[in-house]
């Protein structure tokens, strides 16, 4: 339950098209819940812009997420919180 960022806690979705990141990230949320985790980190990238953009949107509508934040920019992922 700590906030560090780990492999175990952090999902990469670089490269992916946006429909298998979503589907990657509802995923990997699912199975931080069924483990206890309950902060994760996605990491999407730069490129476009268009996985940041859909991943955030998916983020701010899923219902397991209490919280995200941007994490540094140079970094181009995102933290969020999970509540089971």
């Amino acid at each position: 339950k700590a906030g560090a960022r780990t492999v175990d806690a952090t999902v990469d979705v670089r490269g992916q098209r946006v429909d298998e990141a979503v589907t990657a990230v509802d995923r990997f949320i699912d199975e931080s819940m069924v483990t206890d985790r309950d902060i994760l980190f996605v990491i999407h990238g730069h490129g476009t812009g268009a996985l940041r953009a859909a991943i955030r949107t998916h983020l701010a509508t899923h219902k397991a997420v209490s919280r995200w934040r941007a994490e540094r920019e140079s970094e181009r992922a995102e933290r969020v919180a999970v509540t089971a």
